[in-house]
């Protein structure tokens, strides 16, 4: 069962999750996973934003308020007395319509990750509408077969012309000198984090472009790196058996000034609550 911890919301009710299974119907699931810092969804303002992507291009619309959603997500953390973890919301489209708020198993990586990275593969698939953030059974269960076949963090998607266009579960991105290159945006679902980096290296004054990568270049690039809700930014230090620089010091400037805004962020929002 998906759900853990004590509670979970259904609409507006909080339900003992127990009673989980009998909400988990058919029909278009559109999510999104937020992390909870100190009792604070990280930029939840982008994630309702993607909700009203996601909603348009599935021609699915939302039901409930984007004020009813952060309500939500309150009542979820104070009901459970859990102000640290991964809570996912859901708009469920089966006979009957329902929202969902509920925490969920996360998995951050622990500091020898972020300091020697993570091996990574490829594996051929896609999703069937990267732009729009919906469930896909099938993928989560081939991926998790490969993850289970495997000893690495993360499988790197690759498209019919063997091109890597994004993370299982993280989108990524390579380095080569003074240029940051990742999917052009139509091609991978678009990863909040990913969107906060690419502004980050434009800030520290690095060049940024949008092309597909194909598997057989990867030894070109110095570095490479995940970006996600859990990882956050994340050094990769192989891609199947291809090294890469995981002290890069331009992925240690991204990483740094990423970690910086996280903080401003908890920071301003706790401040907007007194």
């Amino acid at each position: 069962m998906e759900c853990t911890n004590k509670y979970f919301i259904a609409n507006d009710k909080v339900v003992k999750t127990e009673n989980f299974l009998e909400y988990n119907g058919e029909g278009v699931k559109l999510y999104e996973v937020i992390r909870i810092i100190e009792g604070i969804p990280l930029f939840i303002e982008e994630h309702i934003k993607r909700f009203h992507s996601s909603s348009k291009k599935s021609g699915k619309e939302l039901f409930i308020s984007d004020d009813e959603i952060k309500e939500a997500i309150k009542k979820l953390t104070k009901e459970n007395n859990c102000y640290m973890g991964n809570v996912k919301i859901v708009f469920c489209y089966s006979e009957i319509k329902y929202f969902l708020c509920y925490f969920i198993e996360h998995s951050y990586p622990d500091q020898d990750m972020y300091l020697n990275g993570v091996k990574t593969i490829t594996y051929k698939a896609s999703r069937l509408n990267p732009e729009v953030k919906a469930v896909n059974e099938s993928l989560k269960s081939q991926i998790k077969k490969v993850l289970q076949e495997n000893p690495v963090y993360e499988v790197l998607l690759l498209n019919s012309d063997l091109e890597i266009t994004e993370g299982s579960k993280s989108n990524v991105l390579f380095i080569k000198g003074n240029r940051i290159i990742s999917s052009p945006m139509e091609t991978i679902l678009r990863g909040i984090t990913r969107e906060k980096i690419m502004n980050i290296c434009r800030e520290l004054g690095f060049e940024t472009e949008e092309r597909m990568v194909n598997r057989e270049e990867i030894h070109e690039f110095e570095a490479c790196f995940l970006t996600g809700t859990s990882p956050k930014v994340l050094p990769i230090s192989y891609i199947d058996d291809v090294k890469f620089d995981v002290k890069n010091k331009i992925l240690l400037k991204i990483k740094e000034k990423y970690e910086e805004e996280i903080t401003t962020y908890i920071f301003d929002a706790k401040k907007n609550e007194l």
